[in-house]
């Protein structure tokens, strides 16, 4: 992260921001639930930007701990709590359209290409599984019909004689499966 400073505009325009979609002061010194999360969304925000924790902390007159503590909070909640991500998309489109900022403008082309590597890797593995997949439901498609049988034979048989048809289909899919995986 770089060693700039936040600026009192940028400051004053994401709390503005801020304000605008939640409503709150987040230098307010107050506990509620409302300005904690107004300020775990300026520290996302402002490190979203690449402002270092310590200028982050300065701009809000916080130790720089407090800061990377209620970050890594952020992270951790934002995963799960939807109202959350929600108030942090809003605050940020809004900071960003009144800005006239594009988000990507902070971050790097390195980053930027490492993050397409990374979506890239992620669709060739999921390209296998999903091939991997259908080679698996092709090599069980032929069993269809047997089961289709059992199934309009099961009045037939009494529980030994399906007992034995199960015993002897799970002889056979384990045969199967212990020949692919040698």
């Amino acid at each position: 992260m770089g060693k700039r400073e936040v600026q009192k505009e940028t400051r004053n325009a994401v709390c503005e921001s801020i304000s605008k979609v939640l409503g709150v002061d987040i230098l307010d010194k107050s506990r509620k639930r409302e300005l904690i999360n107004g300020r775990m969304i300026y520290y996302a925000l402002l490190r979203d930007m690449n402002y270092s924790w310590t200028s982050i902390a300065r701009s809000v007159e916080k130790n720089h701990a407090t800061i990377i503590s209620a970050y890594r909070t952020f992270e951790d909640l934002v995963s799960h709590d939807r109202e959350l991500q929600a108030d942090y998309d809003m605050v940020k489109a809004n900071y960003y359209e009144k800005n006239n900022e594009h988000p990507f403008q902070y971050v790097s082309r390195m980053r930027l290409l490492d993050d397409a590597i990374d979506l890239e890797n992620q669709n060739k593995k999921l390209t296998l599984q999903v091939n991997e997949l259908m080679i698996e439901k092709q090599r069980y498609e032929k069993y269809f019909p047997v089961l289709d049988v059992l199934r309009i034979h099961s009045g037939l048989l009494d529980d030994e004689g399906i007992s034995e048809v199960g015993r002897k289909l799970n002889h056979m899919l384990n045969g199967l499966y212990s020949k692919r995986h040698r």
